[in-house]
């Protein structure tokens, strides 16, 4: 009798194990960042123009990319970036060669943006857009493992 009661406490155990593992979202070899993991969408459009919106992750291999942008102020839009990995060195991107800002049929590169470095880095990217804007893309080309992430704002509401 003694040994079935340890046995069923075991049981109970393992069970209250499986099932905060399966809440958390975490299970050995799906979500532990090998890789098998299905990456967020490359792009999202949000109604407002001062929503975040991120892209990638921070599993191996994979960059956690995201944007906030804020009022045009004295013609210039302001965008706080936030880089995050586990695994890769982002010292190597130079957001100012690999980032474009589009609106009302325009392109054009940010006017300064943060260095990054390291595996975790952030602040501020700044385009001169000469007037406020609300619909428009940025794209960022060439961080692993999404080849061009796209970041929209306003566009195709209707």
């Amino acid at each position: 009798m003694k040994n079935e009661k340890y046995v069923l406490y075991g049981v109970l155990i393992l069970v209250v194990i499986v099932l905060a593992f399966s809440l958390s979202g975490y299970a050995p070899g799906i979500n532990s960042g090998s890789g098998d993991r299905q990456l967020p969408p490359t792009s999202q459009i949000i109604d407002s123009a001062s929503d975040a919106v991120v892209t990638g992750t921070t599993g191996a291999g994979d960059v956690e990319i995201e944007l906030i942008p804020h009022e045009v102020e004295n013609e210039v839009l302001e965008v706080d970036i936030s880089a995050n990995t586990h695994s890769v060195d982002l010292s190597q991107f130079d957001l100012l060669k690999i980032t474009t800002l589009e609106f009302d049929g325009k392109a054009i590169a940010p006017d300064s943006a943060p260095k990054l470095g390291g595996h975790h880095a952030s602040g501020t990217l700044t385009f001169k857009v000469n007037k406020p804007i609300q619909d428009f893309k940025i794209t960022i080309r060439e961080i692993p493992k999404i080849k061009d992430r796209v970041f929209e704002w306003g566009l195709n509401q209707g």
